[in-house]
């Protein structure tokens, strides 16, 4: 996949992935239309925090949309979390994370001022006011060593929410990026329209695979 070989995305664990994922919608774990809620307008928010769903699959960054829209729902200690439960036969550490890290910035390497970049970042980017809001705001920066700013949160739901994040964290072996985020867009599109097919059925477990392999070459 990421190397350039597209014929992985015929590769066997991919279609039990698929398998596993449509398993999960025909028992009703999305409701009966996976693309029938949308998110980006907060839809999927509500349900939970309304109490009409019972959870949904999200990722950290959702706490902080909880907060502004219904922060009593928070306050009542209401939330639970916790990761995606692991495939009892699965390979690799479930210790192991997902992900779309956000709020970052990148620097060129061949920079003629890394430098001065890379004090601006510290100094001024990543400065304790800065990883105050972060926090303030129920997300976790990308700094070491937060312990003490986690220990000195006042309300208890956040500073459970931000300690369980870091710890999840700090602790994975490794981190992967988001597929749809760390692929070129000429396959980020077709994996979620393809992504989209196989939660509705629309396609078998092993034509995701075909599907993405035609995608990538």
């Amino acid at each position: 996949m990421a190397s350039g070989d597209a014929a992985t995305w015929k590769d066997q664990s991919v279609t039990k992935a698929n398998q596993k994922l449509q398993d999960l919608a025909k028992a009703g774990a999305f409701g009966n239309n996976a693309s029938s809620v949308t998110y980006d307008q907060g839809a999927s928010t509500a349900l939970l925090y309304t109490g009409k769903a019972a959870m949904e699959v999200m990722g950290t960054w959702e706490y902080a949309n909880i907060a502004k829209a219904a922060p009593d729902f928070l306050k009542k200690g209401d939330l639970g979390y916790t990761a995606f439960p692991a495939l009892t036969d699965g390979a690799g550490s479930a210790a192991n994370i997902v992900g779309n890290p956000s709020n970052f910035l990148s620097l060129n390497k061949s920079s003629k001022n890394k430098s001065d970049a890379l004090t601006y970042l510290k100094n001024y980017v990543l400065n304790g006011s800065q990883v105050d809001a972060y926090l303030a705001s129920g997300s976790v920066p990308p700094v070491k060593g937060l312990d003490s700013k986690l220990a000195a949160v006042k309300s208890s739901s956040d500073k459970a929410w931000l300690t369980f994040v870091y710890d999840l964290v700090d602790k994975a072996p490794s981190f992967q990026l988001s597929w749809d985020q760390a692929l070129p867009s000429d396959q980020a599109d077709p994996l979620l329209t393809n992504t989209d097919k196989s939660f509705l059925r629309q396609i078998s477990p092993a034509e995701f695979g075909v599907n993405m392999s035609k995608a990538g070459s």
